[in-house]
């Protein structure tokens, strides 16, 4: 019988581009852009609930662990009560992108490039870890939970869409492309495979905040053209189905103490 780990992995693979597609692929799909998730200006946008969440294990301060970074969007909003950043992606350009914004606002910060959990052995703990946004990306969903609890010394919080990201933006499959694409994994799913683990696990609904779209919407086209299998001039008709298929707003918070 599956259990919740091993259907997480069946599940995710059926997202998997057919091999007919990928080896047409004029640019490599699952690579983004650092503008979608670089951080707001301090004090711009209000907390999502994972923030809130976060922030209330901070307390007075506390270092956080941002897994899957990017710019930076999740940790810079807990600065304060942060006092200390790490951020880890396994794309040069995201951690990159959080050094130069730690840079410039005085944040005392550590980056490691690569993919979790394999790099977690060259990764100081913290007292909050945080990743938003990412679970879909990682088939091996168990190895990646027991890690970041491993490196918190408080909390752990995840935050991601109610249904695979993508889902919504399956008729935009079946009209380029004539396949069609999977319903599953969900956030459930993922809360169940952490509670399997034996984690305190913690569910509660949240929404995207105003900076998710905002900061997305300049670079929505050619990142879903990418996405896509498609050549750049094809944009504009991308462009076309991505107004009428919005990003989820759903988000789904995951979190549990460590202590």
């Amino acid at each position: 019988m599956t259990n919740a780990a091993e259907q997480w992995t069946l599940e995710l693979a059926g997202w998997e581009i057919p091999a007919h597609i990928l080896e047409g692929a004029p640019q490599r799909p699952f690579v983004f852009p650092s503008e979608m998730f670089a951080a707001p200006p301090p004090g711009q946008f209000p907390l999502s609930r994972a923030g809130e969440l976060a922030k209330e294990a901070l307390g007075d301060g506390g270092t956080v662990l941002d897994v899957g970074c990017g710019g930076g969007a999740a940790a810079f909003a807990l600065v304060p009560p942060a006092t200390a950043l790490i951020g880890t992606d396994r794309q040069a350009n995201m951690t990159a992108a959080f050094a130069t914004t730690a840079a410039e606002r005085g944040v005392p910060c550590q980056t490691v490039t690569g993919s979790w959990p394999e790099i977690a052995g060259s990764v100081p703990t913290a007292d909050v870890v945080v990743s938003n946004n990412v679970l879909y990306n990682v088939p091996d969903l168990l190895s990646f939970a027991k890690a970041a609890h491993a490196h918190a010394r408080r909390r752990v919080v995840f935050e991601i869409t109610a249904d695979h990201p993508q889902r919504n933006r399956a008729p935009m499959w079946k009209h380029f492309w004539g396949i069609d694409r999977p319903l599953g994994p969900t956030a459930l799913l993922a809360a169940e495979v952490f509670s399997d683990a034996g984690f305190d696990v913690q569910v509660e609904d949240s929404i995207a905040t105003e900076r998710d779209a905002k900061r997305a919407a300049p670079v929505a086209a050619a990142f879903w053209t990418r996405q896509l299998c498609l050549p750049a001039d094809r944009e504009p008709e991308v462009a076309e189905f991505a107004d009428i298929t919005p990003f989820p707003t759903e988000r789904v918070v995951i979190w549990w103490d460590t202590q």
